[in-house]
């Protein structure tokens, strides 16, 4: 892998966890078919499986810290979020 393949992974890992900072999910959707075109499945999967669950541990330490305020982003009256904001 030379260094223009390790620069378009890293672009596309960063932008697949961008959305995911936005969204709460996607960072798959977006990384697993764009790095399928650099490397073989069998390897894309994994890496990606092992990095979301890495992105979760840090935003549950984050967002699961005492007296931290838990913002909703949605208008929807039974979204978990909003619940857990109102409390």
């Amino acid at each position: 892998m030379g260094p223009g393949e390790a620069a378009g992974a890293l672009a596309v890992l960063f932008g697949a966890y961008f959305v995911r900072a936005l969204s709460g999910f996607g960072s798959g959707l977006i990384a697993v078919p764009l790095l399928a075109q650099l490397h073989p499945l069998t390897r894309v999967v994994p890496v990606v499986m092992a990095l979301d669950f890495i992105a979760s541990l840090l935003i549950g330490r984050i967002g699961g810290k005492p007296g931290k305020k838990i913002t909703c982003l949605c208008a929807a009256s039974h979204c978990m979020s909003c619940a857990q904001s109102r409390v």
